[in-house]
């Protein structure tokens, strides 16, 4: 599969969307998302995420320094964080 990265140039910011976007995306041949900022990186299955919910739900992961919290809805799922 590959891989997607995306890079914030800042300590402060937030990664958000719907699971049917990923859905797209691993349709796609995306596998997996790196999120970059100055002080974290996450990574996540988009698979693994997917089967945490359907197509309508919003996912965010908030990088706030080196806190990461990452939600689907209002469920903490940081266990899928890699």
């Amino acid at each position: 599969g590959h891989v997607l990265t995306i890079k914030a140039p800042t300590k402060y910011a937030v990664l958000t969307g719907k699971l049917s976007a990923l859905q797209k995306l691993l349709d796609e041949g995306i596998t997996e998302i790196v999120f970059v900022t100055k002080e974290a990186t996450s990574t996540f299955s988009l698979a693994e995420l997917l089967a945490k919910g359907t197509g309508e739900e919003t996912f965010t992961l908030t990088h706030d320094g080196d806190k990461v919290v990452f939600l689907l809805g209002d469920t903490d799922i940081s266990s899928l964080l890699k």
